[in-house]
């Protein structure tokens, strides 16, 4: 391949890169809102297409699908937060945003990064008609979507740290993706004017996630099974404080309290394992379950309980209980349960005890019945067909087909051996050929061995081809040859 070839497939691609990043910046933000009444389309787009809490402005543009726009007329925008209805403004703030830019374009600037606007969220854009001679305003469209982000990217959320939880407990929360000196009060769904967290609010001190203990208050009633619904709003520097009752809930989630619970993922292993011997001190290994939990274990035998223990999980929900030593020959079923609620905290397992050295019989060998011989190996009766040992056509079933001891079909077997790699080797040097020719530059002793290769393997590969049909042209046709046929 030549330089200029190079030069020009590295300029076409410069270019559908580029336009892919202008098509994808464009579409990015852009929503299209068909309004049948007015009889007409508003393509709106915001730039820049991202934004961040420290963003100092955005602008709207909202096209239109044919001339609309009115110049001597007066429009009104409104921008507002999804979550929180009380943080709005609109073009009282901005008088200069009345009036359109042409009979298809209007246009905006928003100024962000004051107040309420700094904080992260979804916003919503809105645009009306002010009624000429009135303070009437008719809407022509409404829920263009903008989203303001952290510094960095990405949007907070909350998640419960355990859940489901016990009635009683005291929950916690994470909070993921938090920005430093950045505020976040919780409160309960329903709470008025209490929140969840003391100190109030929680300002953090990384962008790492954090874990934060909830008070019970409001709709937050630990002691009564149900779901509790955690509310969260960020809130930044300068914002005003606002109690629960008047705030919508802008990031949630839920805990759920239960009067018994069954254990979460526990990984219970019998030690030394399921299969042990008389001599065997016998123990099971339970992890990942409830911290600081009453347990008790013990072992069934033919109805019977055998061997009744207790313990307690450590803070990180990890045990070792022990079920006995030097336990008689036999089977036994594995019980552990949670003292409180006598719910099972492992599922049950079978334990098989049997002497020091014994090892238990291995499954019977039962041989393959090979009801036709002519369609069996003699190595173990898997079906070989076509691969008899007879006297008239001897053969040895092997791992790479049916090899025959006859001079004559062990001449056809490497014969077809000898065909089907030649073909592979053929393919492959067209292939080393072709790739010469592709890289050779331009230089002319390269791209002239590419082509050499090339036309050799495809004359190899059509003799190969018709060897076949020449032998058969020759030893039958012409020779007579029965061996041939």
């Amino acid at each position: 391949m030549s330089k200029k070839t190079l030069r020009l497939l590295l300029i076409i691609f410069s270019v559908a890169a580029f336009w892919l990043q202008i098509y994808t910046k464009i579409t990015y933000a852009t929503q299209v809102f068909d309004v049948p009444k007015y009889g007409v389309k508003f393509t709106v787009t915001h730039d820049p297409d991202r934004l961040y809490t420290e963003s100092s402005s955005v602008t709207v543009t909202v096209t239109t699908d044919r001339n609309f726009f009115d110049l001597n007329s007066d429009y009104a925008y409104l921008f507002q937060s999804v979550t929180d209805k009380g943080c709005f403004f609109g073009s009282s703030n901005a008088p200069e945003h009345y009036k359109a830019e042409n009979a298809t374009t209007y246009k905006a600037t928003l100024k962000l990064g004051m107040g309420c606007t700094a904080n992260p969220g979804g916003w919503t854009f809105s645009l009306s008609q002010v009624v000429k001679g009135t303070s009437t305003k008719e809407e022509l469209f409404s829920g263009y979507q903008i989203v303001i982000e952290q510094t960095g990217g990405q949007l907070p959320s909350i998640q419960p740290l355990n859940d489901p939880l016990k009635v009683g407990t005291i929950p916690s929360v994470v909070l993921v993706n938090p920005r430093i000196n950045n505020n976040y009060e919780f409160w309960w769904a329903g709470a008025i004017k209490s929140f969840a967290t003391n100190p109030h609010p929680i300002t953090a001190i990384s962008n790492n996630n954090v874990t934060i203990p909830l008070l019970e208050d409001g709709g937050g009633n630990f002691n009564a099974p149900g779901d509790k619904i955690l509310c969260m709003k960020v809130k930044k520097k300068g914002d005003w404080d606002r109690f629960p009752g008047g705030v919508t809930c802008e990031y949630q989630t839920i805990f759920h309290y239960q009067l018994n619970i069954m254990p979460p993922s526990t990984g219970c292993t019998l030690d030394p394992s399921a299969n042990a011997s008389t001599v065997d001190s016998i123990s099971i290994r339970i992890a990942n379950s409830f911290p600081n939990t009453d347990i008790e274990g013990y072992l069934e035998q033919a109805g019977n309980t055998l061997n009744r223990t207790t313990g307690k999980t450590d803070d990180y929900g990890n045990a070792l209980l022990s079920l006995g030593n030097t336990l008689s020959q036999g089977s036994y079923i594995t019980h552990i349960i949670n003292t409180a609620t006598q719910q099972p905290i492992c599922p049950n397992q079978q334990l098989n005890i049997t002497e020091k050295g014994s090892v238990p019989n291995p499954p019977a060998f039962t041989p393959t019945k090979c009801d036709d011989p002519t369609k069996c190996s003699e190595s173990g009766g898997k079906p070989t067909e076509g691969c008899t040992n007879n006297d008239k056509s001897p053969a040895i079933a092997t791992a790479i087909g049916c090899i025959h001891t006859n001079p004559a079909e062990f001449a056809k077997d490497l014969l077809t051996w000898v065909i089907g790699i030649g073909g592979g080797i053929a393919f492959l040097m067209m292939l080393l050929g072709a790739f010469q020719m592709l890289t050779s530059a331009g230089n002319p002793e390269t791209l002239q061995a590419g082509r050499d290769r090339l036309t050799s393997a495809v004359i190899g590969l059509l003799f190969i081809i018709f060897a076949v049909l020449l032998m058969q042209i020759i030893g039958v046709d012409i020779l007579g040859i029965p061996e041939f046929k």
